[in-house]
This record gives C-alpha cells, sequence and structure tokens, in this order.
C-alpha cells in the first residue's frame, strides 16, 4: 500500500501454517488495509462532500484496478491443443545483448562519458547495436526501434554523436597539452 510520499508501507499480520490460517491472515490483512486507508481519508486535508464508511473505502479497494494478471498459455488455451505449425511471430524483441552488454559497457566506463543520461541511454543503445548489427546511424536507429524496441529520435541520434566527436577532440587536446607541458618540465 502507497504511503502519502509515495513510497510504499509494509505491515507484518502473521504466518501461516494451513490455509484456514492463511485465509484468516488474508481478511485481517484487507480489514487492515482498509482502517489505514479510511484514517488517511479521513486525516486528509480535503474535506468529503458525503461521509465516508468503512465500508465504502474496502468496497473501493476491492474494485480499485490493478496491475493486470500476465496471461499465460494455459489461461488462454490447453497446452495440448497447441500446434506449433499454428503459432506465428508477430514481433521480435531481442534482449540479451542489452542485458550481458550493458554490463561490459558500464566496466570499461563508458556509462560516464556523457553528463546527459539522454544521451548516455542514446550512445549506449548505439554501441550495443552496431556491435550486433553494424550499421549506419540512421540504419542502427531503425534496428533499435525494430529489433529492440527501444525508441531514439533520428536528430537525437546525430546530435549525441557530433557531441561525442566534439568531446573525444577536446579530450586529445587536452592529453597533447598535457604531454607538451610534461615534456617542457622534464627540459
Amino acid at each position: 500500500m502507497r504511503g502519502a510520499s509515495g513510497k510504499f508501507c509494509f505491515n507484518h499480520v502473521g504466518v501461516a501454517l494451513d490455509d484456514k490460517e492463511e485465509e484468516k491472515l488474508k481478511n485481517y490483512a484487507q480489514e487492515l488495509i482498509t482502517k489505514i486507508t479510511a484514517e488517511r481519508m479521513h486525516a486528509a486535508r480535503q474535506l468529503w462532500l458525503f461521509p465516508v464508511s468503512d465500508k465504502e473505502v474496502l468496497q473501493y479497494i476491492k474494485n480499485k484496478p490493478g496491475r493486470k494478471h500476465k496471461k499465460k498459455l494455459q489461461d488462454v488455451v490447453p497446452v495440448d491443443k497447441v500446434a506449433l505449425s499454428d503459432i506465428k511471430e508477430r514481433d521480435r524483441i531481442v534482449e540479451g545483448i542489452h542485458e550481458v552488454g550493458t554490463t561490459v559497457y558500464n566496466l570499461l566506463g563508458y556509462n560516464e562519458v556523457l553528463p546527459s543520461k539522454r544521451d548516455e541511454s542514446i550512445l549506449k543503445d548505439l554501441v550495443l547495436t552496431r556491435l550486433a548489427y553494424p550499421a549506419s546511424k540512421h540504419k542502427t536507429q531503425h534496428i533499435l526501434m525494430r529489433q529492440f524496441g527501444k525508441e531514439h529520435d533520428l536528430d537525437a541520434v546525430y546530435r549525441m554523436t557530433s557531441f561525442l566527436i566534439i568531446l573525444i577532440k577536446l579530450k586529445n587536446l587536452l592529453l597533447t597539452i598535457f604531454v607538451a607541458s610534461s615534456r617542457i618540465k622534464s627540459t
């Protein structure tokens, strides 16, 4: 249950040893949620036009839409009635490259190259995609959308890479100045 600050609030209601005790604990937990919600509603700064009872709060909580449960194949059709020849692929999103590649990318320190999180995200996606599918920036942007389900504006991709080129040239210039100044000091 979310608290006033947007954080979650947890209350331990007990440990069940069998199904009957589990059902009792679930009912107690539901009552506790109702009580806490009612207290928050009554303590809220906003005045209520109509009084709200605990029963109405409980009904609201039960009917409140939450995250839809993930459907499993067994819920849709029995597994023994599914033929592989009847299955048609609609979309495919590759996830493995970003899962493994992100770790290597971060270990190499590339996650700290750019100051903006948005540019950093674009750079990471471009680098990892180009490792798997070497292509131009334009084509890489399409591959990112089609294969990986990641959408970046093409103009943002070009801007970020232009900024990266300037950054690399600036670092090379600073390195050259540092090397030259250290040579001057040593002579």
